[in-house]
């Protein structure tokens, strides 16, 4: 909030940061915001609205699970993807090895990989993508049924319930913000979608009673010239991307760049940091 007044009134001071969390993921909750209350850290939290009501597990992390958290897989995939045809072929009939476990396990998205599965991964990723979440669900139960996924251990993957997020919205420290209503690349779709989308966000905070700042961080950092549009017509004042930029007096507010930070050690994080701040 304070970074929004003062790049509105073009004084956003050297060496200052902002903090935000986007998808609403329990583990937020849970573990970041002791800490940012420990140290008096304000941040802001972007949640999709659909996914938060329902309690819904984000189809990638669902993706993640049957295709990367299975040691053994049926040795060949034929599936019907919005009109694309997806087929895979898996050596050793489907069965990874303890070296290809590790392998998969410690795979990061970013990095290309020889992996059969994290190649079948990115390709099905890529597809999901693009659908709307009723065709994003249909895929999935298809892909659970060709797995035959048991039930698992779905902890990791949890967001944040009303009651987490009355409380975000009650604390001094602390906004909410919207990231639409089912996590949709906003770009990919028309305006009356893109409307939708955002809209929908903003009258489930309101009816839920919950206080929150006329910012939208756009889902996969996803957003066209339509997607201005709409947020501006919504009395939206800043959008958040995930370009890597600095943010300067000469930034738009309806384009802020952020900086991701990975799963890093101390001493990986501090030299990103000192890098972003010289920038």
């Amino acid at each position: 909030e304070e970074m929004i007044h003062n790049l509105l009134k073009k004084r956003i001071a050297a060496k200052t940061i902002c903090i935000t969390f986007d998808d609403g993921y329990a583990d937020n909750y849970k573990y970041a915001l002791p800490i940012l209350e420990k140290y008096g850290c304000p941040a802001t939290f972007f949640i999709t609205s659909s996914m938060i009501a329902n309690q819904e597990l984000y189809w990638w992390d669902q993706l993640q699970s049957i295709i990367l958290c299975q040691y053994q897989l049926p040795s060949s995939l034929s599936i019907d993807v919005n009109g694309t045809l997806v087929e895979h072929h898996f050596d050793n009939l489907g069965l990874l090895s303890e070296a290809d476990w590790n392998d998969t396990q410690a795979w990061c998205f970013e990095k290309e990989s020889e992996s059969q599965r994290c190649q079948l991964f990115k390709t099905l990723w890529s597809r999901l993508k693009s659908l709307s979440l009723s065709d994003q669900q249909k895929v999935l139960q298809q892909l659970k049924k060709w797995s035959a996924l048991p039930t698992y251990d779905d902890k990791d993957y949890q967001l944040m319930t009303l009651d987490n997020l009355h409380y975000i919205s009650q604390h001094p420290l602390f906004n909410l913000g919207i990231h639409t209503h089912t996590h949709t690349s906003l770009d990919l779709w028309e305006e009356s979608i893109q409307y939708q989308e955002i809209n929908a966000c903003k009258v489930f905070l309101e009816s839920n009673q919950l206080s929150s700042l006329p910012s939208i961080s756009y889902p996969y950092g996803d957003y066209n010239e339509c997607t201005i549009a709409v947020t501006k017509a919504q009395n939206i004042i800043s959008g958040f991307t995930t370009n890597e930029q600095a943010v300067t007096n000469k930034t738009n507010p309806l384009s802020i760049g952020r900086f991701q930070v990975k799963n890093w050690n101390a001493p990986v994080f501090q030299k990103h940091l000192q890098h972003w701040l010289k920038s």
